[in-house]
């Protein structure tokens, strides 16, 4: 009995290219880990070098010399919704996508005639007196909600969990008692 090899098909992509202006993200190194590399950016491409080398400024005033290879293109994907403080510095830069909203558009021009052809005529004309006469409850752009107010109420016994204190190591001792 002889066994036969399958070779599956293997895709070429060709060279990665970028041009100036592209977003990019960066493979780099992590401090923290001596093997780990982590994903840094977006940035965007500012000169190519050569066909394969690329300066690449990281937004902080970083801009670094790389090689395609630690690059990918960057897509901007929309999976899920988080709040953020305005307050908050931890996040670093946010990025949000840009909304088009074209005021003189009433509602009612925005919907599309297949998503109401299961209504007749008489519920599409009250429909549509709806939306225009409440235009801006149903705008594109987002903006603030105060109708509800959420509070948190706890019993009086409750304790907050207490977290346990760990050793700072010697080699950050001196910049932790400096903050103090």
């Amino acid at each position: 009995m002889q066994l036969s090899r399958v070779m599956l098909p293997t895709t070429v992509s060709g060279p990665k290219k970028f041009q100036e202006g592209d977003q990019v993200i960066v493979l780099a190194p992590e401090n923290s880990l001596k093997m780990g590399n982590r994903w840094l950016g977006p940035g965007t491409v500012v000169k190519a070098k050569s066909p394969y080398s690329y300066l690449v400024d990281l937004g902080n005033g970083n801009i670094r010399h790389l090689h395609a290879n630690k690059m990918r293109h960057f897509i901007a994907r929309v999976q899920e919704c988080g709040v953020i403080a305005e307050c908050d510095a931890e996040f670093g830069k946010v990025l949000s996508p840009d909304v088009v909203v074209n005021d003189s558009v009433t509602p009612s021009i925005r919907v599309k005639p297949d998503q109401v052809s299961h209504l007749d005529e008489c519920q599409r004309a009250e429909l549509f007196e709806v939306l225009d006469e409440f235009a801006a409850c149903f705008s594109d752009k987002p903006d603030l909600c105060d109708v509800v107010t959420h509070r948190i109420v706890m019993t009086p016994e409750f304790v907050p969990k207490q977290m346990k204190p760990y050793c700072v190591p010697v080699a950050f001792q001196s910049e932790v008692n400096r903050q103090i």
